[in-house]
């Protein structure tokens, strides 16, 4: 009966009750993809492009590689708190993903970032292991709740509302210091500029504590893909290891497979 009351109802209207939906969706849980659209309301990978796209015109979101976000989403989000509150779930299924890869006795580097902060907090079992890292709240957490961790902290001059640490007296801290691993975070990612972020500072700090460990892993979450930013710090070329919550369309998959010696992307 519900089918047969659709198919009397004119079809601008159904458009737009389904553009209403997706939009509740988006503000409910921060973030949607065509592929959900499709399998949500089935329909075509086209419709569900043109929705999103008519929705942007008017303003309703912004869209991404494989779906959209919401229009209030920036790119630069100065402040930890309101940081931490974006894409959540995502940002600790990554976490607890990066976490397995970290072994008893381990040396890492830690960038700043919410996700990797995500990350941290899922070390708490670990024993013996050495955290480096130049942000603030990451090295708080590090110090009040993991006691199996010796903690380096990399000073420097701090940047306003920023919680880390970056300039040259934290580059030249970086350059006594070679660690087993190197977790890092980016601001946003696409498959023609790579990894990038919001400042010159903070490109150089990101590109140095990527020279300085054997293995190189970014943790990245789906909001960043697609987007651009200011300044590039890596290429996916020099990376061992991505790990991501969701790859609508393949997008990172196959920008991956076009990279000789590419990383190994984990979608969790």
């Amino acid at each position: 009966m519900a089918q047969d009351v659709e198919k009397d109802m004119p079809r601008v209207f159904r458009v737009e009750e389904r553009r209403a939906e997706i939009a509740r969706i988006l503000e409910r849980e921060g973030s949607i993809t065509v592929d959900r659209i499709c399998a949500d309301f089935d329909v075509s990978a086209v419709t569900a492009r043109g929705d999103l796209n008519e929705l942007e015109r008017r303003g309703r979101l912004q869209r991404v590689h494989g779906g959209a976000l919401p229009v209030d989403h920036t790119l630069v989000v100065a402040d930890i708190n309101d940081r931490m509150s974006v894409n959540v779930a995502a940002k600790r299924r990554i976490g607890r993903a990066a976490a397995d890869m970290v072994r008893d006795g381990d040396s890492i580097i830690v960038d700043s970032g919410s996700t990797t902060y995500e990350f941290v907090s899922q070390l708490e079992s670990k024993r013996s292991i050495t955290i480096v890292t130049h942000d603030l709240v990451i090295a708080n957490l590090v110090n009040s709740r993991l006691p199996g961790a010796t903690l380096v902290f990399i000073g420097g001059t701090l940047r306003y509302n920023h919680h880390y640490c970056s300039g040259p007296l934290s580059l030249e801290l970086v350059e006594k210091i070679f660690a087993d691993k190197v977790f890092l975070a980016a601001n946003s990612f696409t498959a023609e500029q790579g990894f990038m972020t919001e400042s010159e500072v903070a490109a150089e700090m990101k590109s140095t504590l990527l020279r300085h460990a054997r293995q190189r892993i970014m943790l990245m979450d789906y909001s960043k893909v697609g987007l651009h930013n200011f300044v590039r710090f890596a290429e996916l070329s020099e990376l061992d290891r991505l790990i991501i919550d969701r790859d609508p369309e393949s997008y990172v998959r196959n920008a991956v497979s076009k990279v000789e010696n590419g990383p190994q992307l984990i979608v969790v």
